[in-house]
């Protein structure tokens, strides 16, 4: 009777397998897919060819994979103990990575530091429990939606430029900013912007912006890019006397008077204002405030 127990156990186990029921595991794959990661990887952690297992990955913190030509980033889940990881391109090779699907980031939560600068990533929605993120890179990608970043509101830097995104709203919280590149968007409403009162430096080069009112109160500002928009009143720049570097170049300005009024612009600060419609004849007004920047020691292109 036990004989044909076991028997009967036996057989519907393997009726379970052969009709899929029950997957067991795949001894054969590789824990990382993609070769160029599995160097990367095993380069970090001193295992040159032995066969992985997750538990490799564990109490790995840092892992620099730039510029790789890698494509899957599956597998890196299990680097649960990951504080800074580089999946963006290498400057000095001019090489980079090709990753669209971020999603086994998602199990990263004490990421620090994460890098996929010039990837082809539109989803950023695995990132948004990333609470510990400080610093994020991802400039050069396929992103239009932001919404999964405004739950990181310990980043101090932020780089998007060479996006599509045109709605800022998710950033209005993001108080901790101190450096926000948003260059080559598609951006025209900055009044979420108005309340990162702790930025230092601000890209906004490239975009679809008319009225800059919402930085007025940026006050700790000492860089501001705002070339090749479409931009003809800079009043909000008068108060702005932090400002060292300046750029305004590529816009509709014809009215300078509140850069002459900002005391700060001056002592090597560095102002761009080519290619706007402003007057450049000796003796027109905008010659003559511009001659009263230079008085002051600023350095002015016009």
């Amino acid at each position: 009777m036990r004989r044909h127990v076991s028997w009967c156990v036996a057989a519907a186990a393997v009726c379970l397998l052969v009709a899929g029921c029950v997957r067991l595991p795949d001894l054969g794959s590789a824990l990382l897919p993609d070769p160029a990661l599995e160097r990367a990887v095993r380069e970090a952690i001193g295992k040159p060819s032995e066969r992985l297992a997750p538990s490799d990955l564990v109490g790995l913190t840092t892992l620099d994979a730039s510029g790789l030509g890698i494509t899957d980033i599956e597998g890196l889940q299990y680097g649960v103990d990951l504080t800074t990881l580089l999946l963006g391109s290498n400057i000095e090779s001019g090489t980079r990575n090709r990753i669209q699907d971020i999603a086994p980031l998602r199990a990263l939560a004490n990421l620090e530091i994460l890098s996929i600068d010039d990837n082809d990533v539109s989803d950023l929605a695995p990132l948004a429990e990333m609470t510990k993120l400080r610093q994020l890179f991802a400039s050069g990608n396929d992103i239009e939606r932001i919404d999964s970043l405004e739950s990181l509101t310990e980043l101090e830097l932020l780089t998007l430029g060479r996006n599509r995104i045109a709605d800022l709203r998710p950033l209005a919280g993001l108080h901790a900013l101190a450096i926000l590149q948003l260059r080559d968007n598609r951006a025209v409403d900055l009044a979420p912007l108005a309340g990162l009162v702790r930025l230092e430096y601000l890209s906004l080069f490239g975009n679809d912006i008319v009225e800059i009112a919402p930085l007025a109160g940026l006050l700790n500002l000492v860089i501001l890019y705002l070339e090749d928009n479409r931009i003809t009143d800079i009043a909000a720049l008068a108060g702005l006397r932090a400002l060292r570097h300046l750029g305004l170049s590529g816009n509709l300005i014809h009215d300078i008077t509140p850069l002459a009024a900002n005391t700060g612009l001056g002592d090597g600060a560095k102002v761009d204002l080519r290619c706007n419609r402003l007057d450049a004849r000796p003796g027109s007004p905008d010659a003559a405030l511009v001659s009263h920047l230079i008085q002051r020691g600023a350095v002015v292109q016009w």
